[in-house]
């Protein structure tokens, strides 16, 4: 899929315009997203936003932008998040 081809999907999914330099800014890291952009974006791609924000398998920690380091580990439970985006897209 093209940068073109997602931000029409994102588009038809949130009703505002997305340009193809709006998803290379997300996909670079420099733009931040609400819940619900992040929402769309799983469900434009046909997945889950869990696997759209855990890092490869191999990856043991997370450097954040702030410079402090996570362990995987630690922010794995995203049992919450899973049954938010089951209650939204059960709705629409």
């Amino acid at each position: 899929m093209t940068q073109v081809e997602l931000g029409n999907r994102l588009q038809a999914l949130l009703g505002k315009r997305w340009t193809r330099q709006a998803v290379s800014a997300v996909e670079r890291g420099g733009r931040t997203l609400t819940s619900a952009e992040l929402a769309a974006i799983a469900l434009a791609l046909d997945t889950r936003p869990k696997s759209l924000l855990m890092p490869p398998l191999e990856v043991r920690q997370v450097e954040l932008s702030g410079g402090g380091v996570v362990q995987v580990g630690e922010v794995t439970d995203f049992s919450v998040a899973d049954q938010l985006f089951e209650d939204l897209t059960s709705v629409a």
